[in-house]
């Protein structure tokens, strides 16, 4: 018995079996080339009175509440850092991009009907003083460095250590990074970030 097909039949499925391939090549690879178009970073900000708010919904002694206090969520006067996702165009330095959009942001951000704050926006965006600008960050042997520029004013008792939080939150949630130093003009800011700090006015 002659198994072998045709040499026109043997043609057709040749074909047809390349085209199939060529198709799911194809269709695999769109995720990827849309992924590549955009990237997902997550910046940090504050909800005033976000420990009472979380106790509320799963109670003060609840296992949330102890994961909330073990990663140093609670900042501030009982306030507390969430996270919120943004999708901007693809970046190979995600932490460079959160700092330029807590830089950017307003004071208050609304995500899902709730309002959260972002401490930055004072400082960066006031006439009375040099503004405080975002110069650059590094990361070194798992040591986040970053670099401002301009004033800081202190503002009240709570917002220095709402501001110190996003700036270091913004770093320490990437697995790669242990530690956050923070400079000022050049200077390091330990004792910048507290009430009644260098300018206090």
């Amino acid at each position: 018995m002659n198994n072998k097909l045709p040499s026109s039949v043997a043609w057709l499925v040749a074909l047809a079996l390349w085209l199939a391939c060529g198709q799911t090549l194809a269709s695999e690879m769109v995720p990827t080339t849309q992924q590549q178009r955009f990237s997902i970073i997550r910046i940090p900000l504050i909800e005033y009175g976000g420990a009472d708010a979380l106790a509320e919904r799963v109670g003060w002694d609840s296992a949330a509440m102890d994961a909330a206090r073990q990663q140093g969520e609670f900042v501030g006067c009982g306030d507390r850092i969430v996270y919120m996702e943004k999708r901007i165009p693809h970046t190979r330095a995600p932490l460079t991009a959160i700092y330029q959009e807590l830089f950017r942001l307003p004071d208050t951000v609304v995500v899902h009907g709730q309002a959260y704050q972002n401490p930055i926006h004072q400082h960066a965006h006031r006439r009375n003083l040099p503004p405080l600008r975002f110069e650059r960050v590094t990361i070194s042997n798992r040591k986040a460095n970053l670099y401002l520029v301009g004033d800081y004013l202190s503002v009240g008792t709570c917002e220095p250590a709402r501001t110190e939080a996003v700036l270091q939150f913004a770093a320490l949630q990437f697995a790669t990074v242990d530690e956050i130093a923070i400079y000022l003009n050049g200077e390091p800011a330990a004792g910048v970030f507290m009430h009644g700090g260098p300018n206090d006015g």
